[in-house]
């Protein structure tokens, strides 16, 4: 069966298989970076420190806590100034294939149909 186009001289097999698979759960959390690059900016760099000490809070009280407690709160203090201050990072896609490897994608299939459809084996050499 032709129909694949995978730099190979074999041919495709088809075949209908019954698998179970396993379940694989994935959590709901994304954890996105935060802009990092804003703190180079003096301002922003005093806008952040000023809201990470407003989402901590005393530090009277955090000494009390328990270990656990202090990094939740450290944590979720410094969650809640990167979100307000500095925002998340932007992903930046790229194209998974560029128009160069298309066109030779395209040249490589004009070739192959070629080489399918001449019998004469001295042709297939010149191609």
């Amino acid at each position: 069966m032709r129909g694949a186009d995978c730099a190979s001289d074999h041919e495709l097999v088809r075949a209908k298989i019954k698998i179970s698979l396993k379940a694989n759960y994935k959590s709901n959390k994304k954890h996105r970076k935060f802009n990092t690059n804003k703190l180079r900016d003096s301002s922003i760099t005093n806008k952040y420190q000023q809201t990470l000490e407003r989402h901590v809070g005393n530090l009277e009280q955090v000494g009390k806590s328990s270990i656990e407690g202090i990094w939740e709160i450290y944590k979720n203090a410094y969650m809640k100034a990167g979100k307000e201050i500095l925002g998340c990072k932007e992903k930046a896609d790229r194209p998974w294939i560029t128009l160069d490897t298309k066109t030779k994608i395209k040249e490589r299939r004009a070739i192959k149909t070629e080489l399918i459809k001449t019998r004469n084996p001295i042709k297939r050499k010149e191609i």
